[in-house]
């Protein structure tokens, strides 16, 4: 439609629009006709929104319901901020609505409407899930689903579409760093809210695949697997952490631009001091104080670990109650 002719629809359609409501019985075909080759009726003059919204109504009581009057009015509630008449008027459009295109696109604009504008999380859900439905590689609206499930403390379904999340990242294309931080938040909420250590070690494990230099996860993963007693897999952490640390050392002597993230501010010496410290406990504990064994873990003399444990004085035999 050409700039001419548009505007002619607009002008008559605003004339249809002025006259009084009750002589537009014999005007729907014709308001129809001017929608349905518009688009859409001029709503922007305030003093005409209350006026498009009942003949819109009107027509939509006479004729069901028409694509084009649920754009219109939808375009209408949005503009007046009437979000609740929105959803009501996009629900009525998916009815309709059978391209599979369209339906996504609003089943997306009545969840970020549910979630964003009316705090209405369960709703919101509903219309997330439905579009999963017809595409479920979408990963917006994964991400989407997990924060009203956030927002519901619904802890094990938000678990299940993080996993889910970080599977379609990978196949999307997303990158370590997107990947790294969703097992990250799966590896701390199994630890700190289900309170499952075994899959929150598991989750963290693939954060130190995807970047073995994170510290903080090196750290996370110590602490969880002296709280399992699994004393190989954590002298394997701890060497691991041990070698980031001389590496630092290195690194800070012969090129300090080699690193690809700083560990600073920290005392460097005395990180190296605290992470022998717990390397020769674990092997310890591990050996049940048989000092010759300890010292077999790590790949030392027997004379070589005594000296160690004089030197940093520690203990060499159990507690007793």
């Amino acid at each position: 439609m050409n700039a001419i002719k548009e505007e002619q629809c607009y002008i008559q359609c605003d004339e249809y629009i002025k006259r009084p409501l009750d002589s537009v019985d014999r005007l729907y075909d014709q308001v129809i006709d001017l929608c349905a080759r518009i688009g859409k009726v001029p709503v922007d003059a305030p003093d005409n929104a209350e006026r498009v919204q009942r003949l819109l109504g009107q027509i939509l009581e006479r004729h069901g319901k028409e694509p084009q009057i649920l754009s219109s009015l939808a375009a209408l509630h949005e503009a007046n901020r009437s979000y609740a008449d929105l959803v009501n008027v996009l629900e009525w459009w998916t009815e309709i609505e059978v391209e599979p295109v369209a339906r996504r696109r609003l089943f997306r604009w009545l969840g970020e409407t549910c979630s964003g504008k009316l705090q209405d999380w369960r709703q919101a859900l509903k219309w997330w899930h439905r579009t999963l439905e017809l595409e479920p590689d979408d990963l917006s609206a994964m991400l989407a689903v997990a924060d009203l499930y956030s927002e519901l403390e619904e802890w094990e379904e938000l678990l299940a579409m993080l996993r889910r999340i970080s599977e379609a990242g990978i196949a999307a294309g997303r990158g370590a760093e997107f990947v790294k931080q969703v097992q990250r938040k799966i590896g701390q909420l199994e630890a700190e809210v289900t309170k499952r250590p075994e899959e929150a070690i598991e989750a963290w494990y693939r954060v130190v695949e995807l970047d073995p230099e994170d510290v903080e996860a090196l750290d996370t993963l110590d602490l969880l697997l002296t709280q399992t007693s699994r004393w190989e897999e954590r002298i394997q952490v701890l060497e691991h952490k041990l070698k980031l640390a001389e590496t630092a050392t290195k690194d800070r002597v012969v090129s300090p631009r080699r690193r690809k993230t700083p560990l600073l501010p920290t005392d460097l010496k005395q990180r190296l001091i605290d992470t022998e410290i717990d390397l020769l406990s674990a092997a310890l504990e591990k050996a049940r104080f048989n000092q010759r064994m300890a010292a077999d873990l790590l790949g030392l003399s027997y004379h070589q670990f005594r000296g160690k444990l004089r030197k940093f004085d520690i203990r060499s035999k159990p507690e007793t109650a």
